[in-house]
């Protein structure tokens, strides 16, 4: 569902489990109002998904638009957790964890 999601959107689809193992564990600690949230998505709030599969098709097409439209792949990361272009320390930080499991996953 990442890929095809990743593919109808237009993006990498590492940037889905990424956020999800950097946010959450890869699902193990999602927002507590949101089970389905593994993302951090809208800080975990305001936001009900039905299944992990409409949390997976936001997550994407919100990668694809607004502030990260022609983005690269990696500073959608630093815009995800900060809002900006990794110009903060912490948004530096999660692009270089981000990076680091980039490279355990295959781009096929």
């Amino acid at each position: 569902e990442m890929v095809t999601a990743a593919d109808r959107w237009g993006i990498d689809w590492r940037l889905i489990p990424t956020i999800a193992i950097l946010e959450s564990g890869g699902g193990a600690a999602p927002c507590r109002e949101d089970p389905e949230n593994a993302y951090g998505y809208a800080s975990c709030g305001g936001v009900d998904f039905t299944s992990p599969a409409d949390a997976i098709e936001t997550v994407a097409a919100t990668l694809a638009g607004g502030p990260y439209a022609g983005l690269d792949t990696l500073t959608r990361l630093c815009v995800w957790v900060g809002g900006s272009r990794c110009t903060t320390e912490h948004e530096l930080a999660y692009r270089e964890r981000g990076a680091g499991l980039f490279d355990t996953l295959r781009q096929d």
